[in-house]
């Protein structure tokens, strides 16, 4: 057998092994790689066979690869009908909450939005999510553009240096008066000289008629709450938000002012953790109640503390926390025990500006366990809460 011959032999050896460990073989082929592994190929007929036999072998993977490029790109499609699906519920409440705001020009901008994807969804196309995102930040940016909530916000004038261990100015209450005494209901956080944001209940309780400063009520003249709301039982769906509005305005000064709301297009990070400022009211041992902070309670963002929980509830006899079964991306999980900081909302500082933002209000929590607390992200009910306010001030003309 001639060199040229004998390292064409070799060669193909080689190349059938390797190829042999990573694909199956069929029973042909298998015995004459056993055969050419013993030495037992000695002629060009026989070389030039397992030759064949590598090629066929390449022919598979060449195959192999192509299936896993077409796994890939159904993959990927499969990821944007999901991301489209949740695109459409996504546009599906925005347009109910510019319906509610009785926003037309918004409204008819998501409906054809809406449309569009659902056209794409019933076509059975894979779609563009971004171009449909992009719509979506668009109409929420255009909203954010037209606020009318106050630019000076989020300051705290007798407390400049660290306003998060201050007096807390943009935290109030809503409750009743009965005569000369204030009995406060629910904690809520100023946005605006006519707007409070509190819980759903709290919204929707008539009872609660006025919003309670220092030494000043002021009188409630509307209210609103999610409307995705529709049952008391709804009120841990991540929507446990609604907005209060006074006859008369609020008179700021150092002991009230607005908070920020999140910008309308940031993104919250399900798997972030971090810390807040946990800001209520609690009874005083003097009487009456005393307003109160936690600073740097630790916080979850939803899917890791789903995870965390779900992790609780899988030994020592534990039962899963019903936190598990409710969470979702509008809620922000705080490692707070609720019966000691039920009357509360968060607050926080964004760091390139300095201003404060409120970040959560309404929480719930497991009855059983008290802990941890879930409270409503405000940064993805910041589209309802600007169309809440910019249309209610019609009714103030």
């Amino acid at each position: 057998m001639g060199r040229h011959s004998l390292v064409g032999v070799i060669l193909a050896l080689v190349l059938a092994s390797v190829l042999a460990a990573a694909t199956p073989l069929s029973d042909t082929e298998k015995s004459t790689v056993s055969a050419s592994q013993y030495g037992l190929l000695d002629n060009l007929e026989e070389s030039e066979n397992l030759l064949k036999i590598s090629k066929r072998h390449a022919e598979i993977h060449h195959v192999a690869k192509r299936e896993a490029k077409m796994h890939a790109v159904s993959k990927r499609q499969a990821s944007d009908t999901s991301r489209l699906e949740a695109l459409q519920l996504r546009t599906a409440l925005m347009f109910i909450e510019a319906d509610q705001a009785a926003d037309i020009t918004v409204a008819l901008a998501l409906a054809e939005v809406f449309n569009k994807i659902n056209s794409t969804l019933q076509a059975g196309r894979g779609g563009n999510p971004d171009a449909f995102e992009r719509q979506l930040q668009g109409i929420a940016a255009n909203v954010s553009a037209n606020s009318v909530l106050p630019k000076d916000c989020g300051r705290s004038p007798s407390d400049s240096g660290d306003p998060l261990r201050g007096s807390h100015p943009w935290v109030v209450s809503v409750g009743y008066k009965n005569g000369d005494k204030d009995t406060i209901g629910c904690v809520a956080v100023v946005i605006s000289r006519h707007h409070v944001i509190t819980h759903a209940i709290c919204a929707a309780t008539t009872k609660y008629d006025h919003v309670l400063l220092k030494n000043t009520a002021y009188k409630v003249s509307n209210r609103w709450f999610h409307p995705s709301l529709k049952s008391d039982d709804d009120v841990t769906n991540g929507h446990n938000i609604g907005i209060v509005m006074t006859e008369k305005p609020l008179v700021f000064n150092d002991e009230v002012q607005p908070a920020c709301l999140p910008g309308i297009n940031d993104v919250v990070s399900a798997v972030g953790d971090g810390t807040t400022t946990l800001v209520g009211f609690e009874a005083s041992p003097r009487g009456g109640v005393t307003k109160y902070s936690w600073a740097n309670s630790k916080t979850f963002n939803s899917l890791l503390c789903f995870e965390a929980l779900g992790a609780l509830g899988t030994g020592g006899g534990q039962s899963r926390n019903s936190l598990y079964e409710i969470l979702n991306r509008h809620h922000m999980c705080v490692l707070r025990p609720f019966k000691e900081a039920e009357l509360s909302v968060t607050v926080d500082q964004d760091p390139s500006t300095g201003r404060v933002e409120v970040t959560g209000v309404g929480p719930v929590t497991d009855p059983s366990s008290n802990y941890p607390m879930a409270f409503t992200l405000i940064q993805t009910h910041t589209f309802w809460l600007e169309l809440m306010v910019k249309n209610s001030i019609r009714l103030l003309l």
